[in-house]
């Protein structure tokens, strides 16, 4: 269940990285071109990212189900676009499932909120953690 966890939430991160619309200089990110490498200013500027993102709850929707929200500021020079990887944990810490929010083209010093609707469901205890966050530019 661990390893089918983990290459789940490595395949959600792959697939919500790759841009095919990027407005990057950087050959990797053009149009076409589905790399999911990022170079070390990616790497630098995503673990940046993750301070820049916050929770803002975790709990059961209306269908009993875990709804996840959150705000995303950006702190760069130009506008943004982040995918946040969030992992849902049991009440002992033990991650059981991952998902994906993200907020687009958001402009320089603004905050933007997100949200992961998910079909988890809920159970008391349960808890919420940013596990990654992806950033790129969009102007």
């Amino acid at each position: 269940m661990k390893h089918a966890l983990a290459a789940s939430a490595l395949l959600i991160l792959a697939a919500c990285s790759s841009s095919s619309h990027s407005s990057s200089k950087d050959s990797s990110t053009q149009p076409g071109n589905t790399s999911t490498t990022l170079s070390p200013a990616e790497v630098a500027a995503n673990k940046h990212a993750v301070k820049d993102v916050a929770i803002t709850s975790c709990g059961p929707d209306a269908a009993h189900k875990m709804d996840i929200k959150g705000t995303v500021h950006n702190t760069t020079a130009t506008s943004a676009s982040y995918v946040v990887q969030l992992a849902i944990k049991d009440k002992s810490g033990k991650a059981l499932f991952a998902t994906a929010a993200s907020a687009t083209d958001v402009a320089p010093s603004h905050t933007k909120s997100w949200e992961a609707v998910t079909t988890a469901a809920y159970a008391s205890g349960m808890t919420c953690a940013v596990t990654s966050v992806s950033v790129r530019a969009t102007a």
